[in-house]
Parts: structure tokens; C-alpha cells; sequence
């Protein structure tokens, strides 16, 4: 329920929000903030904590950047 929240806090910081989405448990949302910042480290430190399929998501997300560049 708290993620429907999430998207509505425009004054925080990026990783507060990714934080927060984090703790709802939502790590590819965690990314997508991640890579709209274009935060490398941040994804890095998702993929580290991710699971799953989310860890193919932070993956594709990684690449995203790198081809960025």
C-alpha cells in the first residue's frame, strides 16, 4: 500500500526514494529510480541485494547505462 505513495514524495532525494521502495520490497522500481538518475553505484548496490527475476531487471538496467555512455 505504501508504494502507491511512493511516486507522489518529489522533494526526496533519489536514494531516499529508493529507500523506500526498497523497503516495500520492490527492487526493480528501486532500479528504475536508479537508472533515471543514472546512478551506476546504486544499481550495482540493488543488483547485490536482488533476487530473482529483479536481478535480471538491475542486469538490463546496467547494460542500459553502459550503452549510455
Amino acid at each position: 500500500m505504501a508504494s502507491l505513495y511512493i511516486p507522489k514524495c518529489t522533494s526526496l532525494t533519489v536514494a531516499e526514494r529508493i529507500e523506500m521502495w526498497m523497503k516495500c520490497g520492490m527492487v526493480s522500481k528501486a532500479g528504475e529510480e536508479a537508472l533515471k538518475a543514472k546512478d551506476r553505484a546504486a544499481l550495482e548496490e540493488l543488483r547485490a541485494q536482488a533476487s530473482g527475476s529483479s536481478v535480471l531487471d538491475i542486469d538490463r538496467m546496467i547494460a542500459q547505462l553502459q550503452k549510455g555512455r
